[in-house]
């Protein structure tokens, strides 16, 4: 399992390769000394001021402003932040999973600001090498908090294990968060984070739940100030909603959600949702009905996904839903013809398995 991340907007390439930036005074080191060694000139007496689009910004004992890019060769160590020095050690000697846990105590214990950015910065890269998501997860948290379109170029895999200890413990961080952030916009993007892990998690109890605050938060949030994001964890949302109705056969509620959610549904996977959702909801509602009328319609819903998007998880069952539908209209020949497509398209998939056993059914090959 690996998982990239992406916190801020690209990061230029304009210096050498390698070089080391360490904060010390002669002597030994100063509380608040911060001094700037590039290769082997040190520049004495350099105020760091911030980070800012991956890159450090300082001041020089001259007073003249400079940037130096933060990558992987850049070395950090200020006299009064004993975790970072440990953080960074370990950083520098691919001891990812010790880093992970020295930039997490530097990010919270730290006074300094451009150091909890910097901190932040260093968990997604540490956290993404050692598979430790927590650390990006505390690494988001504090990048949306600073500036939520940062916090939206940051891009997780989550942990396939649905039972893997760092989810827990990325559930627990983002409550953590959720309880103390007013701002409207950031609490409903930390709502689909927290969602989101439910989800790696197969916590689906957790899922329905936010699943509601998420679909109720349009009304209290103008969605001209939310990210596109925020705006697809909604609709997520709403249709997660949706396919727990349909599970509990309550199709006219399905139905009229499904109405509802629609204007919102513009992604190709929240489409192809709804289109599966649609023909689920419709073939509940008209339960063993014998209609020619109603059949030929449910076949078509089924149809719609296909054709709009064959690689969608649906696509193989909605087949089969439509050779079902077809034998139910006395046309086993068509109905043969979707379970071979099926059986072939589908080979290596439960709905493969199905359809072969319709073709021997019918007599085909």
């Amino acid at each position: 399992m690996a998982f990239t991340a992406s916190p801020l907007k690209s990061i230029s390439r304009r210096l050498a390769a390698t070089f080391v930036l360490s904060i010390f005074g002669a002597g030994g080191f100063r509380a608040q000394a911060e001094d700037l060694m590039l290769g082997t000139l040190p520049i004495r007496n350099v105020t760091i001021q911030a980070v800012d689009e991956g890159k450090l910004n300082y001041k020089n004992q001259a007073g003249i402003a400079s940037v130096t890019t933060i990558i992987d060769s850049l070395r950090v160590s200020v006299a009064d932040e004993p975790n970072l020095t440990v953080a960074e050690e370990a950083f520098a000697s691919g001891k990812w999973s010790d880093a992970v846990d020295g930039y997490q105590k530097t990010l919270r214990s730290t006074s300094k600001p451009w150091l909890k950015d910097f901190a932040a910065i260093r968990l997604l890269k540490a956290g993404e090498r050692s598979n430790r998501f927590d650390g990006a997860v505390a690494a988001y948290i504090h990048l949306l908090a600073k500036d939520p379109k940062a916090a939206q170029e940051i891009k997780l895999k989550y942990p396939d294990d649905p039972a893997n200890a760092y989810l827990k413990t990325a559930a627990s961080q983002v409550d953590t968060a959720l309880a103390t952030e007013k701002d409207t916009t950031k609490q409903t993007s930390l709502t689909v984070f927290r969602m989101n892990i439910a989800k790696a998690m197969h916590d689906e109890p957790t899922v329905l739940r936010l699943a509601g605050e998420l679909s109720k938060s349009i009304g209290n949030t103008s969605t001209g100030t939310l990210d596109p994001t925020v705006l697809a964890g909604i609709t997520d949302g709403k249709l997660n909603l949706i396919l727990s109705s349909v599970e509990k056969k309550d199709f006219p509620a399905a139905l009229k959600g499904l109405e509802q959610v629609k204007p919102s549904v513009t992604e190709p996977k929240h489409q192809a949702e709804w289109l599966w959702l649609t023909a689920e909801s419709n073939a509940g509602a008209a339960g063993g009905t014998k209609d020619a009328a109603v059949l030929r319609n449910l076949a078509i819903d089924y149809m719609r996904v296909v054709a709009n998007f064959p690689t969608s998880p649906h696509a193989g069952e909605s087949l089969l839903k439509t050779g079902a539908i077809l034998e139910k209209l006395n046309d086993p020949k068509a109905a043969l013809a979707v379970y071979q497509q099926i059986a072939r398209d589908f080979n290596d998939q439960p709905v493969g398995s199905e359809a072969k056993k319709s073709v021997a059914r019918l007599g085909g090959k």
